[in-house]
């Protein structure tokens, strides 16, 4: 999906350059092969920034050659010097990649929904230029099946219902549906967690419409 994004905006921006001609600049970490940076510029004018943009992240040579994507920190466009379209910026973390941030602009100018991601993937904080508004952050929880009970083929449906205070703080919690200790103990946990993030990041601070929530926590092996 990223990739496909990235397409688009390539083939938009390409458009919009059409007829202002560039080349590639290309810039290699000190005493190294891999690249450290590459942009577009003006052939007319070497100093102005126009088109496409990466940096990447340090690497061994032979990581680097067998998924260059793999190391970048930040990939965008310049229009004239200006930050334009998306701009995504990744973390290299647990061995893997992904993405940090998401900004949005056009011709230097703000737009659209910035997110930014906190808590090792699990919150995504968001706002919007367009309206000049912070929006409802985006919570995610992913449950480990617990090994134990994949081990003796356990499977079912945990519900775990939570009420709220009128200002938005977490009351109670509880197990609404059984299925067996050690999955509603992970689903459980899990829901408390999340309740945990909501608390600390929501913008929300009147519940008196939404007295109560059921999580429902779906374990089925494969």
């Amino acid at each position: 999906m990223i990739r496909l994004l990235i397409l688009i905006f390539l083939t938009i921006n390409i458009l919009r350059l059409e007829g202002q001609e560039t080349e590639r600049i290309i810039k290699y970490f000190q005493k190294s092969k891999q690249i450290m940076e590459e942009y577009d510029v003006l052939k007319s004018d070497k100093n102005i920034k126009n088109g496409y943009y990466a940096r990447y992240y340090r690497a061994t040579y032979e990581d680097y050659k067998t998924d260059k994507d793999k190391y970048l920190q930040k990939q965008g466009f310049y229009n004239q010097n200006k930050l334009d379209s998306v701009w995504t910026y990744y973390d290299l973390w647990n061995k893997g990649h992904r993405i940090n941030k998401e900004e949005r602009y056009n011709n230097g100018q703000k737009i659209g929904v910035w997110s930014t991601v906190l808590e090792k993937g699990k919150v995504i904080k968001r706002y919007d230029y367009d309206k000049n508004i912070e929006l409802e952050p985006i919570i995610k929880y992913y449950y480990i099946y617990p090994a134990r009970a994949s081990e003796e083929g356990i499977e079912g449906v945990v519900e775990i219902f939570v009420k709220y205070n009128l200002d938005c703080k977490t009351d109670t919690v509880y197990i609404k549906k059984s299925v067996n200790e050690m999955l509603d103990k992970n689903a459980l946990n899990g829901v408390i967690e999340q309740e945990k993030l909501r608390e600390k990041y929501s913008i929300q601070t009147d519940c008196s419409n939404k007295t109560d929530s059921t999580y429902v926590i779906t374990y089925k092996l494969r």
